[in-house]
C-alpha cells in the first residue's frame, strides 16, 4: 500500500512516506516497537522499488526517534510532564515543528549519505 501511494513519487517519495509513517507510529508506541514494525515494511518498500535498503533502514531509525508529538512515545517527556506542568497540547504544539525539521533532515541527509539507487 505504501509503494502504491508514494511509489509514484519515486524512491524519495517512498523514503519520506516511510519516515512519516515511522514518526506517526512512534508517537503512541515505544520507539523500539515502532522500529520492529516499520523495519520490515521499509526494507520491502526498498526492495520493491529497487532502492538502497540501508537508506530506508536509517530512515526508520531516525523516524522512530522523533517522538515529539505525545508524551507517551518516550520516557523522557513523561518524566518532565508533571514537574513542568506540560499538557499534551504543549507537546503537540511544539512537536509538530520538530517533526517537520526531522522530516526535512531525513530528506536531505539520508540520500546524501546513503544514495537511494544502488
Amino acid at each position: 500500500m505504501l509503494v502504491s501511494i508514494s511509489g509514484n513519487l519515486g524512491p524519495m517519495g517512498a523514503l519520506l512516506g516511510v519516515a512519516l509513517i515511522s514518526m506517526l507510529l512512534t508517537q503512541p508506541l515505544h520507539n523500539v516497537a515502532a522500529a520492529v514494525v516499520m523495519t520490515p515494511i521499509a526494507l520491502s518498500v526498498a526492495r520493491t522499488l529497487g532502492a538502497n535498503p540501508k537508506a530506508f533502514a536509517v530512515t526508520v531509525i531516525v523516524g522512530v526517534s522523533a517522538a515529539f508529538l505525545m508524551p507517551i512515545g518516550h520516557t523522557a517527556p513523561l518524566l518532565v510532564q508533571k514537574p513542568g506542568n506540560y499538557s499534551s497540547r504543549d507537546y503537540l504544539r511544539f512537536g509538530i515543528g520538530l517533526c517537520l525539521i526531522v522530516l526535512v533532515i531525513i530528506g536531505l541527509i539520508v540520500p546524501l549519505l546513503w544514495p537511494l539507487t544502488n
